[in-house]
């Protein structure tokens, strides 16, 4: 399997301090301070869900008032699902 990261330049991508992961619809995968085990919960993810949406990586010292999006996965599915939801938003 295959994953796409984007990555978002204005952000430090600091574990140190913490980052939860999120998907695109805002469901939580979990926290962690451990770059490995974030690797772990996303590669989990997106080999059991049917239908997976794009994972969000966010961080910050205040995860939650300061946190601030570093990183973007998806897979195949997911950037044609958003590729779909976007000619349709476009076509309205």
């Amino acid at each position: 399997m295959k994953l796409e990261k984007i990555t978002y330049l204005d952000c430090s991508r600091d574990f140190s301090h913490g980052a939860i992961i999120k998907t695109a619809s805002g469901r939580s995968l979990g926290a962690t301070c451990d770059p490995k085990e974030a690797e772990n919960i996303i590669r989990t993810y997106f080999q059991t869900e049917l239908f997976p949406e794009p994972v969000h990586v966010y961080f910050g010292w205040d995860i939650r008032r300061g946190e601030k999006l570093g990183y973007t996965f998806r897979n195949e599915f997911a950037a044609r699902m958003e590729s779909i939801r976007a000619k349709l938003a476009a076509e309205e």
